[in-house]
């Protein structure tokens, strides 16, 4: 029998639907029955294509004795984090407050019945679950009231999260200091910024690439994709590697990572011209166009668990190979290279790995994937999420500099999107791709972010004005919503969640908004430098104390520090300066349409001179 959940359209919802628990969605239906019965909640928050959210369900969310226990005593709610990640982000807040660690998935909250927390945790056992919710409800019946004080000193420590005691002026010596940082933190053994479990990190890829540290970039770009982390048979990143050399992944790919990893290789190859970060950006390209899009719209992530041959779920099970198999079907110099043993490098199979810098040939890559085509394929979650897919438009944009096909795909994209989730000048959240219901979840600060962004990237790709507009007009209204006097906010309306200083899975959508109005004050608008000013300075003391972890908002800083290159002409001209700049140039500057017939050099607040022709121009850019 179905529970509460079977009427919801999240795909991680409907995941749940068939559980003995009794869950109830988000909202006033499961919080009037706290209130009225006087019982404690239990919070679950997770994601479809999670692998350690489907171990928890399989191992207590079906165990028909923890629901039977869970019922009688709590009130249970569900919630999809890529569909409410303004809930996920004040309990993840919440967690890191009481633990003093780092969140994740499944993300398991224990609150009172006028939802304040009391107890979180993440992936919690079976035999530990009992325990806990067995505890909780004994304390709730007998000592409710210092369980209520707790949760009130929890509140009071989570209204002092984000309030600076200070704030910090920055110099050109911030530059040395956070390159030192970042090369403290740097594995030059395997590439990346930590030990095991080792994330991509693509905001301080971006960041090293900005500060010169090309070394640390490239060769961590060169070393994520030998192992696991990356496809070499369909294309794309997994989200994390649970090993400090990027062999064996998490297998769950999601749109952020490889929308933000495609944009990063892009980088690398008008950086370095090496043609192998191409090929990268390329593949992942495919991968995101022929695996995770209908009609032009992105998919939110695909699973890192899917049928084996037994038609057991199974982490990997679509992704690995077996030893034999691999030598009988591919060339034996090419078997060779793929460092795998008879005993297998992942639960008895392989997972591909190659020498740094190599990637599977055509023909051997066909052959793999037509084994892969006879297997089941992961689930794809096909939420259509607003900031996901300016991710991957900005990305398109990004490698459309070098293919028109790219371009293409970008305007298309940027296009459906605005016609699905930009509705009578309100911008929302998310929706399920082919669902007939209108979205509802108004759009978070990191939707209207990265928006913005994907419009000034396609703008200073293809000078279209009405892209800069757009721009303008959504940055209006996200200060108008979530923008107070230095302070920004993620979510306002039903959660008030504070925006992020750091950033997490992706870069901060504070620091994001604050580089788009970097971009729109340096052509022309006015009052954006100011808001980014007061912003840097309310949250300097933060980004003082850890600037690598501030990634985004350390970038921002450096553009303050610097001074901004505007190039103005009509944009005829424009495009054909565009069209002589080689590599990262063409995306190292600003354009600017006034529609001068002449060239003007511009930095943020004065312009250099004037230029009559593309070669007198082109001579200064070199000069500068």
């Amino acid at each position: 029998m179905a529970n509460r959940l079977a009427g919801e359209s999240s795909p991680y919802l409907q995941q749940h639907r068939h559980n003995p628990l009794d869950w109830y969605p988000w909202g006033e239906e499961a919080f009037a029955r706290a209130k009225a019965e006087q019982k404690p909640i239990f919070l679950s928050i997770g994601y479809s294509s999670c692998h350690w959210c489907h171990v928890m369900e399989e191992r207590v969310f079906e165990d028909e004795a923890i629901a039977q226990k869970s019922n009688k005593k709590f009130i249970c709610i569900k919630v999809d984090r890529e569909e409410r990640p303004d809930i996920d982000k004040q309990y993840q807040n919440l967690y890191q407050i009481m633990s003093g660690g780092g969140g994740g998935w499944p993300l398991s909250i224990f609150l009172t019945h006028e939802m304040q927390p009391f107890y979180a945790a993440t992936y919690i056992p079976p035999e530990t679950f009992i325990q806990v919710i067995e505890y909780f409800a004994r304390e709730y019946a007998d000592n409710r009231e210092e369980l209520l004080q707790k949760a009130r000193q929890i509140g009071g420590f989570e209204r002092m999260l984000y309030k600076p005691k200070k704030s910090v002026r920055f110099a050109r010596d911030f530059l040395p200091a956070l390159k030192a940082q970042i090369e403290g933190m740097y594995d030059p053994d395997n590439g990346g910024f930590s030990g095991a479990p080792k994330f991509p990190r693509a905001s301080l890829l971006g960041l090293c690439m900005q500060l010169g540290l090309k070394k640390q970039a490239q060769t961590s770009m060169e070393l994520m994709a030998q192992g696991g982390l990356y496809d070499h048979v369909d294309g794309g990143f997994c989200r994390y590697s649970v090993d400090e050399r990027w062999l064996v992944p998490h297998f769950e790919k999601m749109l952020y990572d490889n929308a933000l990893l495609l944009e990063r290789y892009v980088f690398a190859y008008l950086q370095s011209q090496n043609g192998f970060f191409l090929k990268i950006a390329e593949q992942t390209a495919a991968f995101l166009t022929q695996k995770m899009q209908a009609q032009n719209l992105f998919f939110s992530a695909s699973d890192a668990d899917s049928p084996d041959e037994n038609g057991d779920k199974r982490e990997g099970a679509y992704f690995t190979y077996g030893y034999k198999q691999l030598k009988e079907v591919l060339e034996a110099e090419v078997f060779k290279s793929l460092d795998v043993s008879r005993f297998g490098n992942f639960e008895g199979a392989n997972i591909i790995r190659l020498s740094r810098g190599k990637l599977l040939d055509p023909q051997s890559r066909e052959t793999l994937q037509q084994i892969r085509q006879k297997r089941s394929c992961p689930f794809i979650d096909k939420k259509i999420i607003t900031a996901w897919n300016a991710m991957a438009i900005s990305a398109f944009f990004t490698l459309g500099v070098i293919d028109q096909r790219s371009e293409k795909q970008a305007h298309e994209s940027l296009q459906a999107l605005l016609q699905t989730l930009y509705k009578e000048d309100k911008l929302y959240h998310c929706v399920l791709y082919g669902q007939d219901a209108a979205p509802s979840i108004e759009g978070f600060l990191e939707d209207y972010a990265y928006l913005v962004r994907a419009l000034l990237r396609g703008y200073q790709v293809c000078l279209k004005p009405e892209y800069l507009q757009e721009a303008v007009i959504l940055s209006q209204k996200a200060i108008a919503k979530f923008y107070a006097n230095g302070r920004w906010f993620f979510s306002v309306d039903e959660v008030r969640v504070e925006a992020d200083i750091y950033d997490a899975s992706y870069p901060s959508s504070m620091a994001v908004m604050l580089d788009n109005l970097l971009t729109l004050g340096a052509l022309g608008e006015d009052g954006f430098f100011e808001i980014v000013e007061k912003s840097v300075e309310f949250y300097s003391e933060f980004l003082a104390k850890n600037p690598a972890a501030c990634a985004t908002l350390s970038q921002v800083v450096i553009r303050l520090l610097d001074e901004e290159t505007v190039i103005k002409a009509n944009q005829s001209r424009l495009k054909a300066v565009q069209a002589s700049l080689k590599g990262e140039q063409r995306l190292r500057y600003l354009f600017y349409d006034d529609g001068s017939d002449s060239f003007s050099l511009c930095g943020r607040r004065s312009c250099s001179g004037v230029f009559h022709s593309a070669e007198e121009l082109a001579k200064r850019l070199r000069e500068h």
